[in-house]
């Protein structure tokens, strides 16, 4: 919020006028229903990706045709438990377990195991990881549009990009969203394949043996509107 009122008042919009926006939100906000959300173990709802994709990257958790393997939801390795810890995915993991098996991101294949329905998570609801989600790519957003306008990302600016019209006809809704879908999908997917790539294998390393700041957060979000 702190980076959007400061972009806004870049391009002119008046310091009383961010002040009536943000007192009018929060009076909307104070008005709406109250659904409590609590934010979920992982904190990072990126995290279950990164495990969704492992279950399709890492020999641990392949089967000999370099598929993903079924695997029993707890214990030792290989289970889905060991997988969210690859993960970084340290505390409550039985709990994290659980939510991907009620929400339709496992497919049971018998004998108590399982199988990840795709190779990415896709929030089924409004939850504590789907609010996470949406305000990472808010905020981030906001803070590469304004990085971009600085000295240094008038250099190198990171990716922000838009294609829109605003007279597509109707009769090519369904194939603009299948289109996109497509497209998106893989533009996402071969960006996860690389950052992953690059994570390092040994999450366990001890801290005296990684360089402070030796590593930073980096990501993509995309997304498609009509209308």
């Amino acid at each position: 919020m702190n980076s959007l009122a400061i972009v806004l008042r870049l391009q002119g919009v008046s310091a009383a006028d961010i002040r009536k926006l943000c007192l009018l939100a929060a009076k909307q906000a104070a008005a709406a229903p109250i659904r409590p959300v609590r934010i979920p173990a992982s904190k990072d709802s990126a995290l279950l990706g990164s495990a969704l994709a492992l279950w399709f990257r890492d020999s641990r958790f392949l089967d000999r045709a370099g598929l993903p393997k079924a695997l029993k939801a707890y214990g030792r390795s290989p289970s889905v438990e060991s997988l969210l810890r690859a993960a970084s995915i340290r505390r409550n993991t039985k709990a994290s377990v659980t939510f991907l098996a009620k929400s339709g991101l496992l497919s049971p294949t018998g004998h108590g195991k399982y199988i990840p329905t795709n190779r990415s998570a896709r929030l089924p609801a409004i939850d504590g990881y789907f609010v996470e989600h949406i305000s990472q790519g808010l905020m981030k957003l906001v803070e590469t549009a304004y990085f971009n306008f600085t000295p240094k990302g008038k250099q190198q600016p990171l990716l922000q990009r838009a294609a829109s019209v605003r007279e597509l006809p109707r009769k090519y809704k369904a194939a603009f969203r299948e289109y996109v879908n497509q497209q998106g999908n893989s533009f996402v997917t071969n960006i996860d394949d690389w950052m992953e790539a690059r994570v390092p294998r040994s999450r366990r390393a001890s801290k005296a043996k990684v360089a402070k700041h030796a590593s930073i957060a980096a990501g993509v979000y995309a997304f498609a509107y009509i209308g």
